[in-house]
């Protein structure tokens, strides 16, 4: 299959370890069609903007700056593509309104990585928590970026359950626990034409499954969504497209014939 990873982040993102160099590098040895360097910009609410804007008004200028470079470097090897990954876009208008300031993108690819009091869900013992109020307030936020946020396609959803998973071994069921809100967003998704990722990061680690799960991404096509981005998370060069034939079964499965990069925030379709 032609690959087309949507989800990859270099070392300007604070929890990543490869350059935009070597990432292309990689993808090039690999095969890959193209690659969207997607670099967090994380949104807390307004305490924390500062902190916020310290770190993006260095690293996502950096980032910019490498793909330019690396789109010189590898033109006609590899298509490279300009991305961000802004978490929870709903909490800070003065975040939202910032990010525009950073430039044209071609694709910008939406999270939830924080409850609206800025608790990462990375962080939370669910050993020690409720996770069914933990999962309604995390579906809430989701609902309300997908109705309200500019975005192209909304990354992992169902997030915090490899972090469930993770603490108490416990699978959770998202579509009976929480069927209602999900059916909300992927419908909110399919009539506001956005696209739902299908991240393939978790199938080589101990949850081994998509974020979404393959009934999830069925859904979204019964409700009339029409645009999936495949996504690798990658936070090393070595991951890149990994999982992306298996995801591609899935979405055959679910009764998708493509899936979608974004240029210029336009959707390109890429036949499976």
């Amino acid at each position: 299959m032609k690959i087309y990873d949507t989800h990859i982040h270099s070392k300007n993102s604070l929890d990543a370890k490869s350059t935009v160099d070597e990432i292309c590098q990689s993808a090039i040895l690999k095969g890959v069609c193209g690659i969207t360097i997607t670099d967090h910009i994380e949104s807390y609410g307004v305490g924390s903007d500062a902190y916020e804007f310290g770190n993006s008004d260095v690293l996502i200028p950096q980032s910019f700056k490498e793909i330019a470079a690396a789109q010189a470097k590898y033109v006609n090897k590899l298509q490279i593509f300009k991305g961000i990954e802004f978490g929870q876009p709903c909490l800070s208008k003065q975040t939202a309104n910032h990010v525009a300031s950073y430039g044209e993108t071609d694709f910008v690819l939406a999270s939830v990585h924080a409850d609206i009091n800025g608790n990462e869900y990375y962080y939370i013992d669910f050993s020690k928590t409720d996770y069914s109020q933990v999962l309604e307030g995390y579906f809430a936020q989701v609902l309300t970026t997908a109705q309200n946020a500019e975005f192209d396609s909304l990354a992992h959803l169902t997030y915090p359950l490899r972090y469930i998973f993770r603490d108490t071994g416990v699978r959770v069921d998202a579509l009976k626990s929480n069927g209602v809100a999900i059916a909300r967003i992927l419908h909110t998704l399919a009539i506001r034409g956005k696209a739902l990722e299908v991240n393939t990061s978790e199938l080589f680690r101990d949850y081994g499954t998509f974020l979404p799960d393959e009934e999830i991404v069925r859904l979204f096509y019964r409700l009339g969504g029409k645009y999936v981005t495949l996504g690798s998370d990658s936070h090393v060069f070595g991951t890149i497209g990994q999982g992306f034939e298996a995801a591609a079964a899935c979405l055959q499965k679910a009764g998708f014939g493509s899936y979608v990069y974004y240029a210029n925030h336009n959707p390109v379709s890429v036949a499976l």
